[in-house]
């Protein structure tokens, strides 16, 4: 393994609950429901095409797409301000440091517009050598291109990344990169390797999985 690229969301961070309430008070306003389950199977994919797909259900004509993205996002803020440290996931700090003390370039890879601001207020924005830029990204998870973008920035094959996701869309777009795919949690079992939590990766194990 030559690189290891992370999702934020629901790997290192555990802010999917704020994505889902802040999703859900957006929902409210446009008076269509929002469900925790609908939250999961939009994990990894873009604020604009929820946004989108809000609208398509709603008879509401007074917000458009980008206004209600800004509602989400303000709303989201207001959650994600208070995290801290201890809002890291158990085993992410661990692994990526573990990472990083054996020489392994690292990078993020989220579909999130506010990942740099939560890897700060987590105390490990020093650890990544590269954060996505998601605006750049024309083509959001299941696509591989926000992965692709991240190892031609390290100058790493894919065939020599891990990617490590939570959702089932991230971990296609893993796939489809042509990385090792680490799913994360149990309902994301479809990675070449399965883990319930980072605490049961190192790095010999990851070194292990993509080498096979």
């Amino acid at each position: 393994m030559k690189a290891c690229i992370f999702d934020l969301d629901g790997v290192i961070a555990d802010t999917v609950e704020f994505h889902y309430l802040a999703s859900k008070k957006t929902a409210d306003v446009l008076d269509i429901t929002f469900t925790r389950k609908m939250n999961e199977q939009w994990q990894g994919r873009s604020r604009k095409a929820l946004m989108e797909a809000m609208l398509f259900q709603s008879s509401e004509t007074k917000y458009t797409e980008a206004e209600l993205g800004r509602m989400k996002n303000d709303i989201y803020r207001t959650y994600i301000n208070y995290l801290t440290p201890e809002d890291t996931l158990p085993g992410a700090a661990e692994l990526i440091y573990d990472l990083k003390n054996n020489g392994v370039p690292l990078a993020l890879a989220s579909s999130s517009s506010n990942a740099e601001f939560v890897i700060r207020k987590l105390g490990l924005y020093s650890s990544f050598d590269y954060i996505v830029p998601v605006e750049d990204v024309k083509n959001m998870k299941p696509d591989p291109e926000i992965f692709l973008r991240a190892a031609a920035f390290l100058n790493i094959s894919p065939k020599d990344c891990a990617g490590i996701e939570d959702s089932v869309a991230g971990t296609k777009a893993v796939k489809q990169a042509g990385m090792t795919a680490v799913s994360v949690g149990k309902d994301n079992p479809g990675g070449d390797i399965h883990v319930s939590s980072l605490l049961e990766l190192n790095y010999f194990i990851l070194c292990e999985a993509v080498e096979r």
